[in-house]
C-alpha cells in the first residue's frame, strides 16, 4: 500500500499541473476523459469479427508445406499457446522475426486473432527462420508433421523469455536428447511449453525371481502409442479397435529380453516392465504410429476410434491418481492422407465455441463431430477439462 504522503505529494502535483479534476467523491485524468479522446475510441473502436474472435484463418501451401500450417493450427487454437503469445509474453525477444521462430508463431498469432483478412496467410518469414536453424527443411520434400512439431516446441521451448528462469538467469536451457525427442528435464523449466505439455512416466522394472520392484522416473511430452498388436500364437499382426486399447497396450506388462542386475537377487535376472502416467500434462499429445521403418517404408491405415472425451484414470499410476485430474477433451486432430512417400496433412480442430472446423491448407471447411469420429488420426490433442 502506498505511503498517504506520497500519494498526497502525487495528487498536488496532477492537481497543479491541470491533469486533474474532482467531480465529487470521483477524480479522474482529463487527458483520459476529454471529449477528443472519447471521440477517438468511439471512432477507432469495433467489435471483432466472427473471424478474430475464433481465429479461423488458413496457411497458403508454399510447396508441400501442408505438415507445417496443420501442426501450426494445433498450437494457434491450444488455449495456453494462445494465452501465452496474446498476452504479448514474448514481446521483449531481442531477435529479429527472421532469427527467432517464437517472434513468427507471436506475428501470427496477432494476425489471425486481430485481422479480419480472411486470405489464407503466407508462411515466408516463418519458413526463413525455420530454414536458418534446420537446413532439411529447405526445398520441397515431405517433412513428417510429428518431427516437425517437436522441432517446433523445442525452439518455443529455447525461445520463450518471459517465463523461463533459465533465460533470466542466463543458465543454459535444458538439452532436448536426440535433436528434440521431447524427452528433457521438465521438473527443472518454467517455460510455455513444459507448463503446457510436460508429463512425467513412472517405468517399474519387476524381477522375475524374487519379485523386487525399481520405478524410474522420465519426463515426457507427448506420448507414442502403437495401433496394431499380434497374436502370440500365430504371430500375426491386427489392428487394435479405439484409443482405450492403445493405451491398454503401452502401459501393459512386458517381459524384456535382456537380463537386469537384481539388488535382492545379487544376480542378473529376467525383468517385466510396466509404464503409467505419474504426472498428466495440461494438454496431452498423442501421436499414433502410423509409420514402419522396418527396411522398406509403409504406413499403417488402420481406423482407430478415438473418443472426444477421454478418461486416463486407468493408465495413472495408483499413488497418483487422487491427486489430479484425469478427463481431458480432444480439441486437435492431425491426419495424413496418402502413402507414406507422398501425402497431405489436414487438420481437424475445434474452436472456442466448440464447433469442428477441417483446416486443408487455406481452405477451412466447418464439419460435424460424427465425421471428425471417422478421421484417421495422426496426432492427437487432448486439453484437461476445468470441470472434471
Amino acid at each position: 500500500m502506498s505511503h498517504p504522503l506520497i500519494e498526497r505529494i502525487r495528487y498536488n502535483s496532477l492537481k497543479s499541473s491541470g491533469l486533474l479534476k474532482f467531480t465529487g467523491e470521483i477524480l479522474q485524468l482529463n487527458d483520459e476523459h476529454s471529449e477528443k479522446n472519447y471521440k477517438l475510441i468511439q471512432n477507432s473502436s469495433r467489435l471483432p469479427s466472427y473471424k478474430e474472435s475464433t481465429g479461423l484463418r488458413g496457411f497458403i501451401n508454399l510447396g508441400s508445406t501442408c505438415f507445417m500450417s496443420s501442426v501450426l493450427q494445433t498450437l494457434i487454437h491450444n488455449p495456453f499457446l494462445k494465452s501465452y503469445y496474446l498476452s504479448d509474453s514474448h514481446a521483449d525477444c531481442p531477435k529479429s522475426e527472421s532469427d527467432c521462430m517464437s517472434c513468427c508463431l507471436s506475428s501470427i498469432y496477432q494476425d489471425f486473432f486481430t485481422n479480419p483478412a480472411i486470405s489464407g496467410f503466407g508462411l515466408t518469414t516463418f519458413i526463413e527462420a525455420a530454414w536458418k536453424v534446420k537446413r532439411t527443411l529447405a526445398g520441397y520434400s515431405e517433412q513428417d508433421a510429428h518431427e516437425f512439431w517437436q522441432f517446433l516446441i523445442h525452439q518455443i521451448h529455447k525461445n520463450d523469455t518471459k517465463s523461463s528462469r533459465y533465460i533470466k538467469n542466463k543458465e543454459s536451457t535444458p538439452a532436448f536428447e536426440n535433436g528434440g525427442s521431447g524427452r528433457v528435464n521438465s521438473q527443472n523449466c518454467d517455460c510455455v511449453i513444459h507448463k503446457t505439455f510436460s508429463g512425467t512416466l513412472d517405468s517399474t522394472l519387476t524381477c522375475t525371481v524374487c519379485g523386487e520392484e525399481r520405478t524410474i522416473e522420465d519426463p515426457m511430452l507427448d506420448v507414442s502409442l502403437e495401433i496394431q498388436d499380434h497374436d502370440p500364437t500365430t504371430g500375426h499382426k491386427y489392428s487394435l479397435e479405439d484409443l482405450h486399447s492403445c493405451f491398454k497396450k503401452y502401459t501393459r506388462v512386458e517381459e524384456l529380453d535382456v537380463l537386469y542386475e537384481c539388488n535382492s537377487c545379487n544376480k542378473r535376472t529376467k525383468v517385466t516392465k510396466r509404464l503409467h502416467l505419474k504426472k498428466l500434462p495440461p494438454v496431452l499429445s498423442i501421436q499414433l504410429k502410423r509409420f514402419e521403418h522396418f527396411g522398406v517404408s509403409s504406413k499403417i491405415d488402420y481406423h482407430i476410434d478415438v473418443p472426444h472425451i477421454l478418461d486416463m484414470k486407468d493408465y495413472v499410476s495408483a499413488a497418483s491418481y487422487p491427486h489430479q485430474v484425469t478427463k481431458y477433451e480432444l480439441f486437435s486432430i492431425v491426419c495424413h492422407l496418402g502413402n507414406v512417400n507422398t501425402g497431405h496433412y489436414l487438420a481437424y480442430v475445434k474452436n472456442n465455441n466448440g464447433i469442428w472446423f477441417k483446416f486443408d491448407d487455406a481452405v477451412i471447411t466447418r464439419i460435424s463431430e460424427a465425421d471428425v469420429k471417422k478421421v484417421n488420426g495422426y496426432m492427437l490433442f487432448y486439453c484437461i477439462r476445468g470441470d472434471s
